[in-house]
């Protein structure tokens, strides 16, 4: 009887193991001296925030289901959840890398994939359209 309750709690542990999930947070910053007009083109739905600093951040936080750290790396090495700025005359556009994410899946198991996003936007910037924002007279 003992033999079964070592071997069911060494499956358990197996299980455990092989099942371990990944968790990231991270942040970028972008510089708004010269710009009137922003606009956000991210793949992930995002939260703006007000708050009284003179650059936007973008915090992304990102939690694997079902997969090890090693893969949460790899794909933060290709970008996936990367965002990038273009700049024509004052106006800035704000995009994510990756705008397709395909599914994850490792051993043949599809990993559950949780983004956050959240975008600090300087007070002095205000909504004008779906995702379209505009910096207000002094």
């Amino acid at each position: 009887m003992s033999r079964f309750i070592f071997l069911g709690c060494f499956c358990l542990l197996l299980a455990s193991v092989g099942a371990q999930d990944a968790h990231s947070d991270g942040h970028e910053t972008f510089a708004l001296d010269s710009v009137a007009v922003l606009e956000l083109r991210l793949f992930d739905e995002y939260e703006t925030i007000p708050w009284s600093g003179n650059q936007l951040m973008v915090q992304t936080t990102v939690d694997l289901y079902g997969c090890r750290e090693h893969i949460l790396d790899f794909f933060h090495e290709q970008e996936r959840y990367a965002v990038r700025d273009s700049l024509a005359g004052d106006r800035l556009v704000l995009a994510g890398v990756d705008q397709k994410r395909k599914m994850i899946l490792v051993a043949g198991k599809e990993c559950y994939e949780q983004i956050t996003v959240r975008v600090f936007l300087p007070e002095a910037f205000v909504e004008e359209g779906p995702h379209l924002y505009r910096r207000q007279e002094e």
